[in-house]
């Protein structure tokens, strides 16, 4: 089976838990999409003190260090515009992504955020620490098991269980991201040759921690598991 193909299986395997878009992909070498997906919306708690900016993330909780580039300039001149106490946190939006950080002697924080378009400040808003959208989470259907894991470097893993036998399983890869509050979309990894990449739209339903899909006009439950 050539590769292409085992990717068209990957999709149909997919489409079982979930209604799923498909993006061309530009041939990048990690094998995720960047034709669409890879600039995501963000939540959190920012502080500018000692020329370290920081943002507490409400999506997973991590510290992460903000980077001095793209629409960094601009979001340190508002947050300075509102008069912070020394140390103060205040919740941001904004358009960007996370990447792995470029430690100096293995010190500082192990992933960067880079702001790509800020939103707004609002000094009246706060992240929901206690529901956060990281985890792992699980649903049964169509004698299948799935198993989902949002980690907090916004990487995830997706294993689909055959329920009438737990040793066979196909695991899938890639990155996630929110588009908005309360929605997030999954960017599967890709094989070499493959023509598109897979993708997966889901809701994240605060009040009940589970996040919601659509499959063929029917609503999907993963419910969170742990974190």
């Amino acid at each position: 089976m050539n590769k292409k193909n085992v990717f068209i299986n990957v999709l149909i395997a997919s489409c079982i838990l979930f209604y799923i878009s498909c993006g061309r992909s530009t041939g990048n070498r990690t094998g995720i999409d960047t034709s669409a997906d890879t600039v995501f919306y963000f939540s959190g708690m920012f502080m500018y003190f000692a020329d370290a900016p920081v943002l507490r993330d409400c999506a997973t909780g991590f510290t992460l260090s903000v980077a001095m580039e793209r629409d960094y300039l601009r979001a340190e001149r508002e947050y300075n515009s509102l008069e912070p106490y020394q140390g103060e946190y205040i919740y941001v939006e904004f358009m960007g992504n996370v990447s792995e950080s470029i430690l100096e002697n293995g010190e500082g924080l192990p992933y960067t955020v880079k702001i790509d378009s800020l939103i707004e400040f609002d000094r009246d808003k706060n992240c929901d620490f206690e529901n956060l959208i990281a985890g792992v989470y699980e649903t049964d259907m169509n004698k299948m098991r799935s198993n989902l894991r949002l980690t907090g470097n916004y990487e995830f893993i997706h294993t689909v269980f055959d329920t009438g036998n737990e040793s066979k399983a196909d695991i899938y890869t890639g990155r996630w991201g929110r588009i908005s509050d309360k929605e997030l979309v999954l960017v599967y990894e890709m094989l070499d040759g493959a023509e598109h990449a897979a993708k997966q739209h889901l809701t994240f339903d605060r009040v009940n921690d589970v996040l919601l899909g659509i499959e063929e006009g029917s609503t999907v439950v993963f419910k969170k598991v742990y974190l």
